[in-house]
């Protein structure tokens, strides 16, 4: 799965909550926009805690040259 949604990123976990708590295997490509979070009311605080209570953990693999992307791997915790 991947997620680039232009800080809405909590909002779309939010509403695949049952997909990603019952399909074993899936793994997110994850585009973070920091400072777009705050136009939907979160943060990226909220947004790992959120991956985590999910059964996920995050795996960082880059920033954008501008700094302002942060890219990760989205995968299950525990299979």
């Amino acid at each position: 799965m991947k997620i680039d949604i232009e800080g809405a990123e909590c909002r779309a976990l939010f509403g695949a909550r049952k997909t990603l708590e019952q399909t074993k295997g899936l793994t997110i490509l994850l585009e973070v926009h920091h400072k777009s979070l705050g136009r939907f009311g979160d943060s990226e605080e909220k947004l790992f805690s959120l991956i985590k209570e999910l059964g996920y953990k995050t795996i960082f693999l880059y920033e954008n040259e501008l700094k302002n992307k942060h890219y990760y791997l989205v995968v299950r915790e525990k299979e």
